[in-house]
């Protein structure tokens, strides 16, 4: 029985949405007219990376505008020409898909360090916008009341996740910066969560912080909660749980089946 829950964002959150949208916007034009195909690809991809995080949660939009401070500030003290800094490779979407979680964060990591500046004025303005766009979502995530998230709550209260221990309950998102977010903020709630990512190996049932042991742990209710990301998709059966949310989407509708697969298995009687 799938449902989808809209909401709208308001105040400081679409105040962030616009400023983001229009930073992208801003370099994504650079990037058509600076006459450097590769540069203009890296960049292109990074961009619509932000929009993606930015729909995952603000946790994960602004964990990726730190690093990218971070790496563009690093290249403006060590650079002597930042046309000469080498690029990383962009993945096409075809292989972009087929990389398990765990590659594509590594990726995406080295694709973060993508400028078109070429000189350090132009680099140092960049970092003028990102500082903006930082201070902007660390307000909204210090706010502690972000739409998508209270909306997540009151889905959970519907349930009842939070009145009846019994109620399993898995969440599946596309970042790791998003399923720790959302860890800590289910513990904060006062729920027992687990976890399952691309940095975790799959070990064995008996072996603690293995995606095979999460799973144990799961089936036997010593967690109620198992947030996970694509890393789960696959491999792992939880027929035992209720319900299943997709805090974010993948654009790949395959994901998205492969996500449900998991709990609508043989057993399922919810």
């Amino acid at each position: 029985i799938p449902n989808t829950v809209a909401f709208d964002l308001d105040g400081e959150e679409y105040d962030l949405y616009k400023a983001v949208t229009t930073y992208v916007q801003r370099q994504s034009v650079k990037a058509l007219s600076c006459g450097d195909d590769n540069r203009a690809r890296a960049v292109g991809f990074i961009m619509a990376m932000y929009q993606r995080r930015m729909a995952s949660s603000t946790h994960s939009l602004n964990q990726s505008l730190l690093r990218r401070e971070k790496n563009l500030k690093a290249l403006l003290e060590t650079a002597s020409k930042l046309g000469d800094v080498p690029l990383p490779e962009v993945p096409t979407e075809e292989e972009w898909e087929e990389m398990d979680d765990a590659e594509r964060e590594t990726r995406e990591r080295e694709l973060e360090k993508a400028t078109l500046a070429h000189r350090k004025p132009d680099l140092e303005a960049e970092l003028k916008d990102l500082g903006v766009l930082i201070q902007q979502a660390q307000k909204v995530e210090a706010g502690g009341n972000e739409m998508k998230l209270r909306r997540l709550r009151e889905q959970m209260t519907n349930q009842g996740v939070f009145t009846d221990p019994n109620q399993r309950l898995l969440v599946f998102t596309e970042y790791k910066d998003t399923l720790e977010y959302l860890v800590a903020n289910l513990r904060k709630w006062g729920l027992t969560v687990g976890q399952i990512h691309g940095s975790m190996k799959p070990g064995s049932r008996d072996e603690e912080g293995t995606r095979l042991n999460a799973e144990r742990n799961f089936w036997e209710l010593k967690t109620q909660v198992l947030v996970a990301t694509e890393a789960a998709g696959e491999g792992i059966n939880l027929q035992c749980c209720h319900v299943l949310f997709n805090y974010d989407i993948p654009w790949n509708p395959n994901r998205l089946e492969q996500r449900m697969g998991r709990i609508h298995r043989y057993g399922q009687n919810k």
